[in-house]
């Protein structure tokens, strides 16, 4: 697996196990990470619009992931919506969304070229980033908890 796919893969599923831990979770039976609510936080929000990650988030919302969908029983691409109005809580569905496209097969996780390899690596450090920006769900990311 490309190396800079693999870093992605392994900060998402620890700041996802993070959130769980750190109590980030949706109300229901299956335990679900949270995102929205995390990034809705004001410490999250501003280290999100940091000037740090800018040209990483500004990457995001001026060219978001696309959505893979079925037109005719066959694969396409739907643009996103950008929706810069919605601040962190949009950037990380962005975020999300360059990890479905790639856990989930529509895009080849052994081979990322050009956008694809800039949308990922965008997404690992305003991850990186954002949890920086959160005590508890850093330091159980980091395992010091």
């Amino acid at each position: 697996m490309d190396p800079l796919v693999a870093g992605f893969f392994l900060a998402f599923q620890r700041t996802e196990y993070a959130l769980k831990v750190a109590g980030f979770l949706k109300p229901a039976l299956h335990a679900k990470a949270d995102w929205d609510t995390f990034a809705g936080l004001p410490e999250v929000a501003a280290a999100a619009a940091g000037e740090d990650i800018s040209e990483h988030v500004e990457l995001l919302f001026s060219n978001p992931p696309r959505i893979q969908i079925v037109v005719g029983g066959h694969l396409g691409w739907q643009e996103a919506d950008p929706d810069r109005a919605g601040g962190a809580v949009a950037l990380f569905k962005h975020v999300r969304r360059v990890r479905n496209n790639l856990f989930h097969g529509a895009k080849p996780a052994g081979n990322l070229e050009g956008r694809d390899r800039v949308l990922v690596y965008a997404g690992h450090q305003i991850i990186m980033a954002c949890i920086s920006a959160h005590l508890p769900v850093r330091d159980i990311f980091w395992g010091q908890y």
